[in-house]
């Protein structure tokens, strides 16, 4: 089976776009985890229902420590920041920060 390419985009300073430092969290991404809006695969047939997405990130270095007002994304790690998944340059998710919890390591 081909090896499958993504990449995980998080705009954390919220300008619209995945260019800033830190915004692309793949190298840092530990597990990911989608689904798609839709309760069956058919536009006729299947109701709409929200995506999801759940991503744990590395954080041993603290850039994503609200807390850690030194830290690179200070005053950034706010819900409602756009996140993206793509695969092989395609997006294949895109949504919201819903809410970030931090957990230990």
């Amino acid at each position: 089976m081909p090896t499958r390419d993504y990449t995980l985009l998080i705009d954390w300073n919220n300008d619209g776009t995945f260019t800033a430092t830190g915004e692309n969290v793949t190298t840092r991404t530990l597990h990911v985890e989608f689904q798609r809006g839709r309760d069956v695969n058919s536009q006729l047939t299947g109701k709409s229902v929200a995506g999801s997405l759940q991503a744990i990130l590395n954080n041993e270095s603290g850039d994503y420590n609200s807390y850690r007002s030194a830290g690179p994304l200070s005053g950034s790690l706010l819900p409602g920041r756009l996140v993206r998944l793509q695969m092989d340059g395609t997006t294949i998710w895109q949504g919201y920060v819903d809410r970030i919890l931090p957990a230990p390591s």
